[in-house]
């Protein structure tokens, strides 16, 4: 779950900026940054790999969390609409 919401935080923040390089850029590097928490997790062999890559996961989504609102724990979904594709 922890991957599928930084992939998405990373893309709708995408969309919102209209694809602009630098948040369309962000979104690619999440993507790979999931792809290889994915992997890492897939060949853990040990409770220690699986509790880390946990780790990892879950403060990333915690930080992004936190980014998304500003640093005081709200959400301003005005701030995240999506821009117009035109």
């Amino acid at each position: 779950m922890a991957w599928t919401g930084l992939a998405a935080a990373a893309l709708w923040r995408a969309a919102a900026n209209g694809w602009r390089p630098g948040p369309t850029g962000r979104f690619l590097g999440a993507y790979v940054l999931v792809v290889a928490l994915h992997t890492a997790w897939d060949g853990s062999q040990g409770l220690v790999g699986y509790g880390l890559v946990a780790a990892i996961s879950l403060g990333l989504l915690g930080a992004t969390t936190w980014r998304l609102g500003g640093g005081r724990g709200e959400h301003h979904v005005e701030e995240l609409r999506p821009a117009p594709l035109s």
